[in-house]
C-alpha cells in the first residue's frame, strides 16, 4: 500500500500491517455516513470509493475519488467530529481497516503520512485547484509548500478593506470566523478553509472579509 511505504519504522509497518482487518464492499454500499462517530479508519486496497457531500460549514469542495493506497476517515478519528462526508463504493471495492484503538496506538507513526496526504487531498477538493489543470507534479510540490501558521484566539488574520497577504489557508485545529461584507458570518472547522478569494484577487489584496481566529 503506497501510503504506508514511505513508513521507516519496520517494526512499527509490522504492528499495523497485523491490525489491519479486510472488509469487501460491493458497487454501491455506503462506507462512511456523514454525521456519524468515527471508528474506522480506511485505506482502499482495490477498486475506488466517492468522497461526496463534503462538509459542514461553508466551504465548498468538489468531489473526490480514491483509489488503491488512497485513505479516508482519518479527521473524524483525530478531532473526535462526526464524519465530515457521505463515501460511497463506486465499483466493488476492497479496504484495509484500523479500529480507532489500534489507530491511536500507531498515529505517532502515521502522524507525518496523514499531514502531507490530507493537505494534498484537501487542496485537490478546492474548487479553485480542482478545476484548474495541474499536473499530479505540480500538485505535489504545491502540498509542499504547506506551512503551518498559528494563531491564537482574537487574532485578526484580515480586516474588511485593509491590505491582507494571499494565501489560501487550511484549518487544522480551532475555528475561524468570517465576517462578509454582506453581513454574513460563518464558522469554520478544521478541514474548512478561507482565502481563496486573495489569491484570485488582481493586484493588491485588499480583503473583503474579517476573519478572526474564534478558537485557537
Amino acid at each position: 500500500v503506497k501510503f504506508l511505504a514511505d513508513l521507516e519504522d519496520d517494526a512499527m509497518l509490522i504492528k499495523i500491517a497485523d491490525a489491519l482487518a479486510t472488509l469487501k464492499f460491493n458497487k454501491g454500499d455506503k462506507i462512511i455516513n456523514k454525521g456519524d462517530v468515527g471508528e474506522v479508519f480506511y485505506i482502499v486496497k482495490d477498486g475506488s470509493v466517492k468522497v461526496h457531500d463534503i462538509g459542514f460549514g461553508d466551504s465548498q469542495f468538489v468531489d473526490q475519488t480514491l483509489g488503491p493506497g488512497d485513505f479516508f476517515g482519518e479527521r473524524a478519528l483525530l478531532t473526535g467530529e462526526p464524519r465530515a462526508a457521505d463515501i460511497t463504493a463506486e465499483v466493488d471495492s476492497v479496504c484495509l481497516c484500523l479500529s480507532r484503538e489500534e489507530f491511536e496506538k500507531s498515529l505517532g507513526s502515521l502522524q507525518g503520512l496523514i499531514d502531507r496526504a490530507t493537505e494534498k487531498r484537501v487542496l485537490m477538493a478546492v474548487p479553485l485547484f480542482a478545476n484548474s489543470q495541474f499536473e499530479p507534479h505540480e500538485m505535489a510540490r504545491l502540498t509542499e509548500l504547506v506551512e503551518e501558521v498559528d494563531f491564537k484566539q482574537g487574532d485578526e488574520i484580515a480586516v474588511e478593506g485593509k491590505a491582507t497577504k494571499k494565501g489560501l489557508y487550511i484549518i487544522r485545529k480551532g475555528k475561524i470566523t468570517v465576517v462578509n461584507e454582506n453581513g454574513m458570518i460563518s464558522t469554520l472547522s478544521p478541514g474548512d478553509y478561507f482565502g481563496e478569494t486573495l489569491i484570485k484577487a488582481d493586484g493588491g489584496a485588499e480583503s473583503k472579509q474579517t476573519i478572526t481566529a474564534e478558537e485557537a
